[in-house]
This record gives structure tokens, C-alpha cells and sequence, in this order.
């Protein structure tokens, strides 16, 4: 079973990944019969075109793991991927290469601005009396009891080993994850969160269907779910239906306290700063041939800084041959400098790769279409 998201990722990862004939038949069988998928579809497609004409050879294996670290969650064993950060980090990838591209259609829909959050103003409450609690640096939550009724089996998530975790995002999108091992089955667990300037709501819920030997993603009813004001915290108890490939799944949560506390996915420099337009280290960029790539993370910081540019860190390690991770960080990591991308919200992406377990290239050359750095 593939719900329409489900459809929306195999269409978003189409330009860069390819599809098996069956897939394809039948992503074309689905969008020949749901309107709003052909429409989410054309306007993904307006939008990774751009990418698909970059006649750059060395953008195939950048693309692919900007695409596979936006698809991961953690890890590489089957989180669900993201369909707008698929399509983004298409646009991304084609930003390091130095191609001025603009959002599409598909990226607009999603992105409305809206007032930042105030970090702080998540209320984070004591959960001592609660038998479970799973807590992030953006989310927690406490509750008495966690089942999962599905095929035929009731799982209780608290009696097992977890792995918690989430996806930091930014002010308006982050997510809760957590995975256990019961039934002798690999199941999970996701919440995903948006906000606007006046509440916060858990927008999709999902959880493995518990079918063997391979688990996979159960539906729920699209939100809003459980939507709380600013700085609020949700009580009270979670019981919602699904629907998986052996038949409904329900989801309880007894006795829930559900409250978070976003975190902006950039630092404002001293002063505040506009969005940037376009990545000031692309060719005929203002800051093109400065060299301060070629600077280490905390000196390029320093410098960024004071040309007043918003900024966000991905420090990033190889977890496999082909295959890496990236992670968030709002000050820059130890390591060196492989390039640079335009975020959503017009700030500057700068990745860091980790020298010990190097990912995503070597370190950024100085421009060869630039002056020397140096006298001679």
C-alpha cells in the first residue's frame, strides 16, 4: 500500500534515483487518477528540471547524496523521507555548483513566511511521575502508557530498547522519532511538527504496520493533530486509526504531556540581517573570490559574521562507501570547508566535513576564475 505521500516521494526522487518499471507504472497509474498528486507532481517537476539541465558531470554523485542525506533520518534503514527537502535539496545541490536558480512553484506553496518563534518559548514540563518519557532538544514526551494495536498484535513501545531522536528543522517543521525492536520486528514511530505564528500541531503521525519480514509505513488522517497554542503544552490522551497493508492500526498514547520547543536553523548575526538572495560564493557573487572557504570553520564564521550573513552549519561523515550524514549545527564544527548553499529562509549553508571520516568532497579549491589570494 503507498499513500499519497508515498506517491509525492517517488515523484520527487524520479529526476535523480531511477525507478524499477513497476514503480513507474503505477506512480503513473496513481497520478492519472488523484488530481491533487498530478498537481503536487508537475510543480516538483518544474522545479528539479532546473537540475536535470545543469550539463554538469560531477553534479551526479553531489546531487545523490544531498538527495539520500535529505531522505535519511539518522540513518539509511527507511525513515520516511520528506517530500519538499527532497525537492529542495535538488535546488541546493545545484547552488554549490554555482547555478543561480530560482524557487519554483511546487517550493512557493510551502514556504510562506511567517514571524519567527521565540525559541524559548517552549514550555518543557516535568514528566518525573510519567512511566515514559522520550525527549529530544525540541520535543518531549511524557505519557503512562504507548500501545500499538496491529495485526492482530498489541505492541507496548515502553518495554523495549529505543532509540529516540529528531529532526531539529527549523521554527515551523521538526519531527520526533523513535525506534524499537519488539515482536521480533524493527517498529517505529514518527511525529511530524509544524507551527505558524499563533500555535503549534503535530501535522502526520506514522508507525510501522508490524507486517514481516519487512515493516513498513502505516496511514493515518492528515492533520492538524493535537494543536496547542505557543509556548502550551498538550494533555490529555492520543488515540488515533490507521490503516496498514494487514488491516487497521491504532495508535494510544495514555496519559500524554506533548510539548516542544523550535529551534531556529540559522543564527541572526549581530544586528539582524535580510534574507539572502542568491549564495554569495557563486560565480559573480560578492563573495566569490574572498577565500574564505579556504578558511577553518571558526575564522570563516568570524568573517561571515561581519558582512552581516545569517548562517547555518552541516557538519557531515561517511557512514559507508557511498553514503554519509548530515547534521544541524548552529556554530561551526571542527573540519574543513566543502562548500556552500542558499537554506529556504535566505541564509548561507555551510558544510563541514569531519577530516576523520571525510563526506561530500574534498575541501572547497580557491576559484580558479579568481585573482590569487596572495601577492605573484
Amino acid at each position: 500500500m503507498t499513500d499519497h505521500r508515498g506517491w509525492l516521494e517517488l515523484a520527487a526522487s524520479r529526476p535523480t534515483f531511477e525507478m524499477v518499471p513497476t514503480e513507474s507504472a503505477d506512480l503513473e497509474v496513481h497520478l492519472a487518477s488523484c488530481d491533487a498528486c498530478t498537481r503536487e507532481a508537475a510543480a516538483l517537476r518544474t522545479d528539479l528540471a532546473q537540475v536535470a539541465r545543469l550539463e554538469v558531470p560531477a553534479a551526479s554523485m553531489r546531487l545523490r547524496a544531498r538527495v539520500r542525506e535529505a531522505a535519511s533520518v539518522g540513518d539509511t534503514s527507511g525513515s520516511a523521507r520528506n517530500v519538499v527537502t527532497i525537492a529542495a535539496v535538488g535546488l541546493l545541490a545545484a547552488a554549490l555548483l554555482g547555478a543561480t536558480l530560482g524557487v519554483g512553484s511546487y517550493l512557493s506553496q510551502h514556504n510562506d513566511p511567517i514571524t519567527p518563534l521565540d525559541p524559548n518559548a517552549g514550555v518543557m514540563p516535568d514528566l518525573k511521575s510519567k512511566r515514559i518519557v522520550w525527549a529530544t532538544e525540541v520535543v518531549q514526551l511524557g505519557a503512562d502508557k504507548v500501545t500499538i494495536d496491529t495485526g492482530g498484535t498489541t505492541l507496548n513501545a515502553e518495554t523495549a530498547a529505543m532509540k529516540v531522536s529528531s529532526d531539529p528543522g527549523s521554527l515551523t517543521s521538526w519531527t520526533l522519532e523513535v525506534i524499537w525492536f519488539e515482536a521480533g520486528l524493527e517498529q517505529r514511530l514518527n511525529l511530524y511538527f509544524k507551527a505558524d505564528n499563533a500555535s503549534w500541531w503535530v501535522d502526520e503521525v506514522s508507525v510501522y504496520d508490524g507486517v514481516a519480514p519487512n515493516p513498513d509505513w502505516a496511514t493515518f488522517p492528515p492533520g492538524p493533530h493535537f494543536r496547542e497554542r505557543l509556548g502550551q503544552a498538550f494533555t490529555g490522551d492520543i488515540d488515533l486509526a490507521g490503516l496498514g497493508r494487514a488491516g487497521p492500526v491504532r495508535l494510544r498514547i495514555d496519559g500524554a504531556i506533548l510539548a516542544v520547543a523550535p529551534h531556529p536553523s540559522f543564527v541572526q548575526p549581530p544586528g539582524g540581517a535580510a534574507p539572502l538572495a542568491s549564495d554569495p560564493f557563486a560565480p559573480g557573487g560578492q563573495l566569490h573570490c574572498s577565500g574564505i572557504l579556504q578558511r577553518r570553520p571558526m575564522d570563516a564564521e568570524r568573517a561571515l559574521q561581519g558582512f552581516g550573513i545569517r548562517l547555518s552549519w552541516r557538519l557531515q561523515w561517511k557512514t559507508g562507501p557511498n553514503t554519509g550524514y548530515s547534521d544541524i549545527r548552529l556554530t561551526a564544527p571542527e573540519g574543513f570547508i566543502n562548500g556552500t548553499a542558499l537554506g529556504s529562509d535566505g541564509e548561507l549553508i555551510v558544510f563541514v566535513a569531519d577530516p576523520a571520516r571525510p563526506f561530500g568532497g574534498g575541501p572547497a579549491p580557491f576559484p580558479s576564475d579568481c585573482p590569487p589570494p596572495w601577492p605573484g
